[in-house]
């Protein structure tokens, strides 16, 4: 049984009311007064004329989408509830699906509801990640976008919203995720600083997962081949600080590491994009992946006067780790830094 808020039902019958709704800016109210708990009410729908049958293929009606249409970017923050989001953490699981009974309230609203707003309007969207969004959260947020958003469109990605705001939950979360990694005394410094990190981290795995799922060996043999200079940059600094400390630098576990950085950071890693890493590491793509690597190592550190020595390698291994076996162990006046 249905008590409907309205000025005249036209037709009541099997499941289906026809009324004439009296709404205004609080909407309308619908109760269930009496149901069989064998068979209970379920699958309610409220429809306006016409869109019963294209509902399911074009849920927007044209009254909302028509004063959106002279934007060409679209800032979905207050949809996704960016402001205070919940839950803590934001786990793939715990997102607002399109099924809901309702797209409000602090969980926000559905990704594929803001994908397709933007696909038929054609405008690029802007989307805010939710403050405690785990890394799954934002590789699967990612790859849906990439599987559904139109491929002419361009995609903003935020880490939340206006984080130096104290009236807002995600400034105090980065704050105490800051201090909780000792990143700075003071809070509200250790917040930003926190901040920074995660912004960074966030746009990594956007990155991958757009890119590393629909990569072919070669592509992310070129991928490699495209961070060469990063990584020669950072051999270049490590050297500047061992010679600024009178030490040596030697490298171990040197071997590839696609999205390892953040999984480690995190405690969370994305079965996909693994598996993905896992076959290219077994690719034949990868060997000279790992020889440029080797080889700009030998360039620009094994070969610097001040660090001549033959450190650790697999011909006179002088470092053991007893995980891998290696049969000799570290036997040498010489200090060293490593860089892993």
């Amino acid at each position: 049984m249905l008590e409907c808020d309205t000025n005249k039902v036209f037709f009541y019958f099997l499941g289906r009311i026809i009324v004439n709704l009296k709404h205004g800016h609080n909407g309308f109210m619908l109760k269930i007064l009496k149901t069989n708990s064998h068979n209970p009410i379920h699958n309610i729908r409220i429809l306006l004329p016409g869109y019963e049958e294209r509902y399911k293929f074009f849920p927007f009606n044209k009254i909302f989408l028509e004063p959106l249409r002279r934007y060409s970017e679209i800032r979905f923050m207050d949809f996704l509830h960016t402001n205070g989001h919940t839950p803590e953490p934001t786990t793939w699981a715990s997102r607002r699906l399109s099924s809901y009974h309702t797209q409000e309230g602090t969980n926000g609203g559905s990704i594929e509801y803001m994908i397709d707003i933007c696909n038929i309007l054609g405008a690029n969207p802007w989307f805010n990640m939710p403050h405690a969004a785990d890394d799954n959260y934002v590789t699967s947020f990612a790859e849906m976008v990439k599987k559904k958003l139109r491929p002419d469109l361009k995609v903003y990605v935020e880490y939340s919203n206006e984080v130096w705001n104290g009236i807002f939950r995600q400034t105090h979360y980065t704050q105490e995720e800051g201090m909780k990694r000792h990143l700075d005394t003071h809070s509200w410094k250790a917040g930003m600083k926190y901040y920074n990190i995660r912004s960074a981290e966030i746009a990594n795995l956007w990155k991958s997962a757009a890119l590393l799922l629909n990569l072919t060996m070669d592509g992310i043999a070129s991928y490699c081949e495209n961070d060469t200079n990063r990584i020669e940059s950072g051999y270049r600094d490590y050297m500047e600080v061992a010679k600024n400390h009178s030490v040596k630098l030697l490298m171990y576990e040197g071997g590839p590491a696609i999205m390892e950085n953040s999984a480690i950071a995190h405690g969370v890693s994305h079965d996909l994009v693994t598996q993905k890493a896992i076959e290219f590491n077994r690719d034949s793509h990868i060997e000279p992946v790992v020889y440029n690597v080797l080889e700009s190592w030998r360039r620009i550190v094994a070969n610097d006067i001040n660090n001549n020595s033959p450190g650790l390698n697999w011909t006179y291994p002088r470092y053991r780790d007893v995980s891998l076996g290696w049969l000799q162990s570290v036997n040498t006046p010489d200090v060293y830094t490593f860089c892993g």
